[in-house]
């Protein structure tokens, strides 16, 4: 996570609703720095919706007989965040990331190690711009 967020006082307690395990684990971090507790249950001040979540790979560049040369990962993710009063603190926000890298066929352990380190970095990415964009609503 990038450091410490200005987020408001109406979030001290925020529900998220949604979501996969990997980026609540982001987002708890990212909260915690800023004195915001967030939790998947319970009463809150605020709810931060993931509405829709996607993280996939897909083949760029194959060779010339058709080997896997480059794959994609792209993440998708909308969200916004409603407060206690069930009105819009944010309205629905699209964000997108995409990476690619290098398929080594007779590496195969290393290239899943480095496609799992990618998604985590990339998770990690689409928590700091959720964080940014409620820190920007705010202002």
């Amino acid at each position: 996570m990038s450091g410490d967020w200005d987020l408001p006082a109406s979030m001290y307690e925020t529900g998220l609703l949604g979501g996969s395990r990997g980026l609540y684990h982001e987002l708890k971090q990212g909260f915690a720095a800023s004195g915001v507790i967030l939790r998947r249950e319970g009463e809150n001040d605020a709810r931060l919706r993931i509405l829709e979540e996607h993280l996939d790979k897909r083949i760029l560049s194959v060779d010339a007989i058709g080997k896997v040369l480059e794959y994609e990962l792209s993440y998708t993710l909308e969200f916004d965040v409603i407060g206690a009063d069930s009105k819009a603190m944010l309205q629905p926000q699209r964000l997108y990331l995409v990476r690619d890298y290098l398929y080594v066929g007779d590496d195969v352990y290393g290239t899943s190690r480095q496609e799992k380190l990618l998604r985590e970095q990339m998770r990690r990415e689409m928590a700091d711009l959720i964080l940014w964009r409620i820190q920007a609503q705010a202002r």
